[in-house]
């Protein structure tokens, strides 16, 4: 199963206790597909919900950081990382 939203917070939060610049770092981008009921979907708003949002959004407040959570296709998310 793709579960991209932990494999990037478990880097980020990796990055980011190992790093002499982690007091540096202010915000967090997270790049879900949104299709994977119930790790990551979206409601019928529109919104993205689910198990993994809810701990991304837990682990950026412990980490004091801000967190922005986007939709990405999942043949995109690592062709999105590599560009930056």
């Amino acid at each position: 199963m793709k579960t991209p939203v932990l494999t990037a917070l478990t880097l980020a939060g990796s990055l980011i206790a190992g790093s002499v610049y982690a007091d540096e770092i202010k915000s967090i981008t997270i790049a879900t597909e949104g299709a994977y009921a119930p790790y990551n979907f979206k409601d019928s708003s529109g919104n993205l919900v689910g198990f993994e949002i809810d701990l991304a959004n837990d682990l950026c407040a412990r980490m004091e950081v801000e967190c922005t959570i986007v939709e990405q296709a999942w043949d995109g998310i690592i062709p999105s990382l590599v560009s930056g």
